[in-house]
């Protein structure tokens, strides 16, 4: 990729880089998670990530559409639902070509611990045999959509975030000359990144970090239901109830982050780390005002009660949470993102593979911040909603 985009900077032609980071994760989770080549980095056109971009487009779009609309469509075809059939039809036989390539190579040795290793050899608890086709299937669809759109929105969001604050470019510039990672014309040929460099950079990984605070790819957020009631923040949550735990909202609070829309690495080096800003409880007891509804047991307004404050129940109105989880670009738990490390390794190397050789500059079309703000898009993930173009330049020495 960096070689295709040395080229680029050669003729002034301006870099995609949505597109260019979704051919990057998909080409690496295609060979570290599948041992499969994409080839999607060797062409302009790729079927694979045409197809996949077409189908990813469509589902965030549908995301909370009538689901009876989407009987009828069955029922009653129209031009537009046929062509969605016809998409999704042919992103399933790629990833079924995945799948038989994968099944093709048989029972796969002991020290292959690659996801298609495992998924091959995972067994049904109950029967001891092998789970069918479709199940296999299904899983490993998801785990290369969740390996490669994700962390390619990841990465569109910190270059665009590094262009448009050349300080903090400079000053990740000076850090990877230091390390003699930074390639300028006229000297000397910088040295190849290295596994232990991911972790070497403290002011880069907050900028990461600071990126992925305000740009969370998985924007919209998780979904859990209740398993017994449940109060709060002052609120009653009855068992069975659906709860969305909304990341951006959780990143971007003034409850957690002092001046949360301010572009600001610093906070993650500052002492404490987190930039946590918690609302504290103004007594030993929170004060509630109740009502009975349909849902369950009182949750709102006239009756006044009293609840022991828990450790992150603070007034209605006003909940925050522990300095440790004000920060959630993975979600938190057990059921938290599966691919978290791998993402982080994914990223990290693009983004120094691509900061180590050129200085980004935002292209005109892209517009300003503010316009970017509001054309974002809060689907499946974080889209622009406009093209992200970079202008490449080279280094200048430091």
């Amino acid at each position: 990729m960096v070689s295709m985009w040395t080229l680029y900077m050669a003729t002034g032609e301006a870099v995609l880089t949505d597109l260019w980071m979704s051919r990057a994760t998909l080409d690496i989770i295609g060979q570290v998670g599948f041992s499969y080549d994409f080839k999607a980095l060797d062409s302009e056109h790729n079927e694979f990530v045409e197809a996949m971009h077409e189908n990813l487009v469509e589902l965030s779009t549908s995301l909370g559409e009538d689901p009876i609309g989407a009987i009828l469509a069955k029922l009653f075809p129209t031009a537009k639902s046929q062509q969605s059939a016809a998409r999704r039809k042919r992103t399933k036989a790629l990833f079924t070509s995945v799948y038989e390539a994968v099944k093709s190579r048989g029972e796969p040795p002991a020290d292959d611990q690659s996801i298609g290793a495992n998924l091959m050899r995972i067994k049904n608890p109950s029967t001891g045999q092998p789970f069918p086709e479709e199940i296999v299937l299904a899983n490993l669809t998801i785990m290369l959509i969740a390996g490669y759109d994700t962390t390619a929105a990841t990465c569109m969001w910190a270059l665009y975030d590094i262009a448009r604050h050349p300080d903090v470019q400079k000053r990740i510039a000076q850090e990877l000359a230091e390390a003699g990672l930074l390639q300028v014309p006229g000297q000397a040929q910088a040295r190849q990144l290295e596994w232990a460099d991911l972790a070497a950079f403290p002011y880069f990984n907050a900028v990461l970090k600071e990126s992925m605070r305000l740009h969370t790819a998985a924007a919209v957020g998780t979904f859990r239901q209740c398993q017994k009631d449940v109060m709060l923040g002052g609120w009653h949550i009855p068992k069975g109830s659906t709860v969305w735990i909304p990341l951006h909202s959780v990143h971007n609070s003034i409850h957690n982050f002092t001046a949360p829309e301010v572009f600001d690495p610093e906070r993650w080096l500052r002492e404490g780390a987190i930039g946590s800003k918690p609302t504290p409880a103004a007594s030993n007891t929170v004060h509630l005002h109740a009502t009975a509804t349909a849902a369950g047991p009182p949750v709102a307004e006239n009756t006044t009660a009293s609840i022991p404050t828990k450790p992150f129940a603070t007034p209605r109105g006003h909940a925050s949470v522990p300095p440790n989880k004000a920060m959630l670009p993975f979600s938190d738990g057990s059921r938290s993102c599966i691919g978290m490390n791998l993402a982080y390794v994914d990223a990290r190397t693009i983004l120094l593979s691509i900061l180590s050789k050129f200085w980004l500059e935002l292209d005109p079309s892209v517009g300003s911040h503010a316009e970017v703000e509001a054309a974002q898009v809060m689907a499946l993930v974080l889209n622009s909603g406009v093209p992200i173009k970079l202008r490449l330049k080279s280094h200048v020495p430091y």
